[in-house]
């Protein structure tokens, strides 16, 4: 299915190496994004609403703090788009290694939106157990929940391909992101369900506190995730190794040593390392070789 979405929307959508198809890849997922939770955030408003009319203006907190966190996605989609549309633009004065590391700062910024959709959700959840706010799920929310849960789904596949595909971690933040919202709303509905057939009105605050607190978790495991390159992680030890290698194949290089990557984006790694050659080699001809071992790299 993804490959399908990839096919339609993006030329030449295999040159994922290519940072201007890297680009159209987070378009398509951010306004995939925005269309789909647009859609959850009016089918669950317009049902929080319809139930609190039928209750004394009591808003359903779990139903309403589900529809919160889907508006912090859809910011959050807005978000990817323009971090992906700034990542791709050239090296400059100011930034002799490009954009791309904004596709980060992106993903950190949608972490952020998902741990403070949780704080609200926790601060509401606490406040309506201290008052005692009493809600029976109608049958209409119920089915939202459901409904939203496989949405969610969806949306999660189709971050994960596309994710997977360009190696963005700001993508693989927003799949988790689906994931976590999916199985917060099965929970909701799980619990509506409780509500409805045991006639409990109590259990909103305290299933509204059980899905903020997942939601936090999910949050900070994605700040983990989105900060870490940034902060300066290592670079994986296959890639080193297959540098290593390629340079290895000349015969005029003896050995490899002190092999440092700096790490500028999921496309731009910029790579130093010595080269040991024979002393006794022609100087001019050993500068030609390493030219050459610098132009296979790239």
């Amino acid at each position: 299915m993804v490959t399908l979405l990839r096919k339609l929307f993006i030329k030449n959508y295999q040159d994922v190496d290519n940072s201007l198809i890297r680009g159209k890849h987070g378009k398509l997922a951010a306004v995939f994004g925005i269309i789909t939770n647009l859609l959850l955030v009016l089918l669950k408003f317009g049902i929080a609403l319809y139930g609190a009319s039928k209750n004394n203006w009591i808003i359903p907190l779990a139903l309403l703090g589900d529809a919160i966190n889907n508006l912090g996605d859809l910011a959050s989609n807005l978000v990817t788009l323009i971090g992906f549309k700034m990542s791709l633009k050239p090296a400059d004065k100011d930034h002799p290694f490009g954009h791309q590391r904004i596709e980060y700062i992106s993903g950190l910024i949608v972490s952020v939106f998902v741990v403070t959709a949780g704080i609200e959700l926790l601060v509401t959840s606490i406040k309506g157990i201290i008052n005692q706010d009493e809600v029976i799920y109608e049958i209409s929310s119920i089915i939202v929940l459901f409904a939203s849960s496989l949405i969610k789904l969806f949306q999660g596949y189709v971050n994960y391909g596309l994710g997977k595909a360009i190696a963005s971690p700001s993508l693989k933040a927003t799949y988790l992101d689906s994931l976590s919202d999916a199985i917060a709303s099965s929970l909701l509905g799980i619990g509506a369900i409780i509500s409805f057939c045991l006639n409990f009105p109590y259990l909103d605050s305290y299933m509204g506190v059980a899905v903020s607190l997942f939601i936090l978790y999910s949050g900070f495991m994605m700040i983990k995730e989105t900060s870490n390159p940034l902060i300066g992680e290592a670079t994986d030890k296959k890639y080193v190794q297959k540098i290593v290698n390629e340079v290895l194949r000349y015969k005029e290089v003896k050995g490899v040593h002190d092999v440092i990557c700096h790490n500028y984006g999921a496309t731009k790694i910029f790579v130093s390392l010595h080269v040991e050659v024979n002393e006794k080699e022609d100087f001019p001809y050993i500068h030609d070789v390493i030219d050459n071992i610098e132009e296979d790299i790239k």
